[in-house]
């Protein structure tokens, strides 16, 4: 019940941020310059605005520890070809190591922002940008959750079976590069397993909630891990 209540908080939370990302739109937030590299690119998921991981996301904790964390927020995704949102991804990038003169970074996405970020990875030539990708609760595999918001592009790409699943599936040459954390129960990605990617670095939290995952301290512990 705890678990369930936390989840709700949680949700209402990331709507108050949907809604603040709604009036700002489009806007991408460059964090501070010197802090630790290597630098984290956040890459929100489906409807999510980069509003939505404030005030006590694993984002934040990371920022307030030092860690130089910029978030990627091109506005609202739902209706968009998931390929558009992973090309704008792809741009941003480049704009930002070219800003801060670097040759890679770390990005760290949540739910649909792990697939749209892989599709980059394997498909955009993101292999030259990214040194590691650690994706939370992203259906990789898709998810049945999906059909509930067909009138969507962006979610028709997120079933199981969609052909956009199954192309991405096709290409697996940089998965050793990702690393998959998902919560043991997960109302939003069915099955779990989908967020399994064969070849990750699969790791599996006893946490409830799609929402709350990417506040807890687990999380925040394994990314700093990953980033040492």
């Amino acid at each position: 019940m705890k678990a369930l209540f936390r989840e709700i908080k949680q949700n209402i939370i990331d709507l108050w941020g949907n809604v603040i990302g709604a009036v700002k739109r489009a806007g991408h937030d460059f964090g501070s310059d010197g802090r630790m590299k290597p630098i984290i690119v956040f890459v929100p998921g489906y409807t999510f605005s980069y509003y939505t991981v404030w005030p006590n996301s694993s984002i934040t904790k990371l920022r307030r520890e030092g860690y130089w964390v910029i978030g990627f927020n091109p506005g609202k995704n739902t209706n968009r070809d998931v390929r558009e949102h992973a090309q704008d991804l792809k741009n941003f990038i480049e704009e930002v190591c070219a800003r801060e003169k670097i040759d890679d970074l770390v990005i760290v996405a949540h739910s649909m922002g792990g697939v749209t970020s892989r599709y980059y990875l394997e498909k955009l030539g993101g292999e030259k940008r990214v040194r590691k990708l650690i994706a939370i609760s992203s259906p990789f595999a898709g998810t049945r959750s999906a059909y509930l918001a067909l009138h969507t592009r962006a979610a028709r790409h997120m079933t199981p079976r969609s052909k956009f699943i199954k192309e991405l599936q096709e290409f697996d040459k940089y998965v050793n590069r990702v690393v998959s954390i998902r919560a043991v129960h997960d109302q939003t990605i069915w099955p779990t397993a989908s967020s399994v990617l064969p070849g990750a670095k699969n790791i599996q939290l006893p946490i409830t909630g799609h929402n709350y995952i990417k506040e807890s301290d687990e999380v925040v512990e394994i990314i700093k891990k990953e980033l040492s």
